[in-house]
């Protein structure tokens, strides 16, 4: 079941698709705008494919993709039925095995072209953790995505969970030693969204040009939520590009 409290993100993001179905909310160079009526018809379809295979929230879903447009879709949808936890796709085999050894989810979202070369899929065969991929089949619109449970292991049945009120989970730079583990409250970043979005005026009209990285704290509750949250979209640019950021302002995709 679909959460219909006010303060939570999800019901935020339903009741945008519901007031602005047209106003776009994903972009990303190469592809079609992702709009709120998509992202909303995204939520349920995620909703029920993870209701499927016995996730919910508090539920734990490491997602390690490194597509960025994919991975904000994601901090937008998994909340609905889990708590996402978003992981440096660039991360060694030791750091990725801690990290996931740290939190113990249900299961870790790799890919769609993983293979058994990768550090997320041995560090998830390694501690036992099931497998989802995702897959653009049939879909053209920015980080448009299905999930497809590509190796089921135990850690269904049972996992560590955590707080039903936690959206997502991020961390540190671990600039000074060990990566912190960041907790995001559906209220909290709801409310944090909403006075940034009063303060700096934001709406519908606007376009965040977002080039930080997406498993980071400022990553996702500054750079993303304050802009989504508030009916505007989200650019998803390559890490740091200036290039890119200079493109999107002559486009007119950034505000």
């Amino acid at each position: 079941m679909i959460c219909v409290d006010a303060a939570d993100v999800t019901a935020r993001l339903l009741a945008l698709a519901a007031s602005s179905p047209a106003s776009p909310a994903i972009l990303a160079p190469g592809s079609e705008p992702l709009s709120f009526s998509a992202l909303g018809e995204h939520v349920h379809r995620t909703a029920a494919q993870l209701a499927g295979w016995g996730i919910r929230r508090g539920d734990i879903v490491a997602w390690a993709n490194g597509d960025r447009a994919q991975t904000a879709v994601a901090l937008a949808v998994l909340p609905v039925s889990s708590t996402l936890a978003s992981l440096n796709p660039g991360a060694t085999l030791d750091a990725q095995c801690d990290m996931l050894s740290r939190l113990q989810p249900k299961a870790v979202v790799v890919p769609g072209d993983a293979d058994s070369d990768s550090a997320i899929v041995h560090a998830a065969r390694r501690l036992g953790i099931a497998e989802i991929a995702t897959d653009r089949t049939g879909r053209t619109a920015a980080g448009a995505f299905d999930l497809v449970l590509t190796r089921a292991t135990s850690s269904l049945d049972g996992a560590r969970r955590v707080r039903e009120s936690w959206a997502c989970i991020g961390g540190t730079s671990g600039a000074t030693g060990r990566p912190k583990i960041v907790s995001h409250g559906h209220r909290q970043v709801l409310a944090t969204a909403r006075a940034t979005g009063e303060r700096l005026g934001i709406t519908a009209g606007d376009v965040a040009a977002h080039l930080t990285p997406l498993h980071l704290a400022g990553g996702i509750r500054n750079a993303y939520f304050q802009s989504i949250l508030n009916g505007g979209a989200v650019n998803v640019l390559p890490v740091a590009d200036v290039d890119a950021f200079l493109d999107a302002i002559a486009a007119g995709n950034a505000t």
